[in-house]
């Protein structure tokens, strides 16, 4: 790992993406639900496309962006909004949303949800000595039964809802922002802070 690549895998909206994967993971197991980490925001023909081919149950987790706190001052300080989504099959109507021995209901996945992700303090565990690390308070902003008709299959049933997590961003010292800025990668180049160029091996010029 490259330290631009390092500084990047730190940041906090990073972070929260593994963090909340991982919780996730824990309430709808993988052996179970079918999890993603999925783009935003999520139209009405990227669902029609995506739900087409995807199993189910599933759990889809999207960044949708910062809302910033009125009272922020030198330090930027908000919520970072996340998109849940909770996508079920089932050929019944009632099953759909209350669940049988075929597949969980949409009710059941919102209820543990709602129930297991609001108000739960979410941190970051880095690499050994370092400490644990607060990243903040998550909140249940809303949650909607989606209607499927411009998109779902016969039998699916989808749920969103918008999470936010309470954070402040730290301006990096010095070493950070030039571990940061040092090199951007981008496929077949390296560019270093002064603009400098270097083709990768093996790549295209």
């Amino acid at each position: 790992m490259t330290p631009h690549d390092q500084a990047a895998s730190e940041g906090p909206i990073h972070q929260m993406a593994a963090a909340l994967s991982a919780r996730l993971q824990l309430l709808f197991p993988p052996s179970k639900f079918h999890h993603e980490l999925l783009p935003a925001p999520l139209t009405a023909q990227v669902l029609a496309s995506f739900v087409a081919s995807v199993r189910t149950p599933f759990v889809g987790l999207a960044f949708l962006g910062l809302k910033g706190d009125e009272k922020s001052t030198r330090a930027w300080r908000g919520g970072v909004r996340w998109g849940l989504y909770l996508l079920t099959y089932n050929p019944k109507s009632r099953a759909r949303l209350l669940g049988d021995a075929q597949a969980p209901g949409l009710a059941q996945m919102v209820h543990v949800a709602v129930a297991q992700l609001h108000g739960l303090v979410l941190t970051h565990t880095p690499p050994a000595p370092a400490p644990a690390v607060k990243l903040g308070d998550i909140g249940i902003v809303d949650a909607d039964n989606l209607d499927g008709a411009n998109w779902a299959k016969d039998g699916q049933a989808l749920a969103s809802m918008t999470l936010e997590v309470k954070h402040g961003f730290e301006a990096p010292n010095p070493d950070e922002l030039a571990s940061i800025v040092s090199t951007w990668r981008f496929p077949g180049r390296a560019e270093d802070a002064a603009g400098n160029t270097t083709t990768l091996e093996g790549a295209n010029p």
